[in-house]
C-alpha cells in the first residue's frame, strides 16, 4: 500500500494543485495507521494553499484525535466542526 500512496501523491503533485482536500478514512482499523501514513502525504502540504481534510467514519472508530494528530503534524489542516 505504501507504493500506491506515494505514487498517488506524486501524480497529484505533477498537476501542480493549489489546494489538496483529503476526505477521510485515513485508517482502516487502528489509529496507529495514521502515523505511518503521515510522512507519505506530507509533500501535499507544500501546495500554495496547503491541504485540508476531514475525518471519515473509520477514523472516528479508531479515535478521531489519535488519527488527526500525526496528520496535522505534517501540515494537514483537519476541519472538524469548523470551516
Amino acid at each position: 500500500p505504501h507504493k500506491v500512496i506515494t505514487d498517488a501523491v506524486a501524480l497529484a503533485l505533477r498537476d501542480k494543485p493549489h489546494l489538496v482536500v483529503l476526505t477521510g478514512d485515513f485508517v482502516n482499523r487502528e489509529p496507529e495507521e495514521a502515523a505511518r501514513l503521515a510522512p507519505m502525504i506530507a509533500p501535499l502540504a507544500k501546495t500554495p494553499l496547503g491541504m485540508v481534510g476531514v475525518l471519515g467514519n473509520h477514523d472516528y472508530r479508531g479515535g478521531g484525535d489519535a488519527v488527526a494528530k500525526p496528520l496535522e503534524a505534517v501540515g494537514l489542516t483537519m476541519l472538524r466542526n469548523r470551516s
